[in-house]
């Protein structure tokens, strides 16, 4: 499957909106293709790497960094991928670097996972 992140604030501007578009995009073709699409809202990311649905990005960054310490991350934007990754890991329980904890799959539990 192909999990990815949801948008935080839509309203933000037009690079957001250009994001969403590729994104939106993406998923089409994902879809088409029978690729099962899973979207992760922002705030359930950040649960998921932090314990924290309100934590920045470097927060995240950080957390993430921990979580897989042989990686390299270079940038937040690097850090969601491999947080939205290492969600798909936890939920379908295939291995990780680290322990995965009750909090973490109690944080992306309400997602819409596919069998």
């Amino acid at each position: 499957c192909v999990v990815m992140e949801g948008v935080a604030n839509f309203n933000r501007g037009n690079e957001l909106k250009l994001y969403w578009l590729w994104g939106e995009l993406f998923k089409t073709i994902s879809i088409g293709l029978g690729v099962p699409v899973v979207v992760c809202p922002a705030s359930t990311l950040k649960k998921f790497a932090t314990d924290n649905g309100a934590a920045k990005k470097l927060d995240v960054a950080v957390r993430v960094s921990r979580m897989w310490p042989d990686v390299d991350v270079n940038g937040d934007d690097q850090a969601d991928a491999l947080a939205l990754a290492t969600a798909a890991a936890a939920r379908y329980r295939e291995p990780v670097p680290f322990t995965v904890l009750d909090r973490h799959r109690l944080a992306i539990a309400k997602m819409e996972w596919p069998t």
